[in-house]
């Protein structure tokens, strides 16, 4: 018996229209994006899927408001896909499982000079138990 479609090697075409995960590899649709401001030009890294409304941090402009998926752009801001976060923290940071930010101050529970997802540890403070 033969089969009509390679199941081992199927077209990118019927790839993209099914579901992310009944694909033959698995992987999130989600992405991160650096959006310029229109106002002030200054670029921001945003979530495709972020559930707050993003603002500029210099004019506070909102950049993007949420809606029940993707983030919906302000009109006149570009953006492009950052492709530097994902090849940074790996596939897992664009499934949203790491928390991307910036750390001011100290950390809990993590021991002085490692370095956690990307973000250098100076201090440490005990965990509460």
């Amino acid at each position: 018996m033969v089969l009509v479609q390679d199941l081992l090697h199927p077209s990118a075409a019927s790839e993209a229209k099914k579901h992310k995960l009944k694909t033959l590899v698995q992987e999130p649709r989600s992405f991160f994006m650096d959006v310029k401001c229109p106002g002030c030009l200054q670029i921001t890294t945003v979530f495709s899927h972020a559930q707050t409304a993003v603002t500029c941090d210099s004019c506070t402009t909102v950049l993007c408001t949420p809606t029940g998926g993707k983030a919906k752009l302000s009109e006149g801001c570009a953006f492009r896909r950052n492709t530097a976060v994902e090849r940074t923290l790996g596939p897992l940071a664009a499934a949203g499982s790491i928390v991307v930010g910036i750390v001011v101050g100290t950390v809990v529970g993590t021991a002085a000079g490692t370095v956690a997802a990307g973000i250098a540890v100076d201090e440490v403070q005990p965990a509460e138990e």
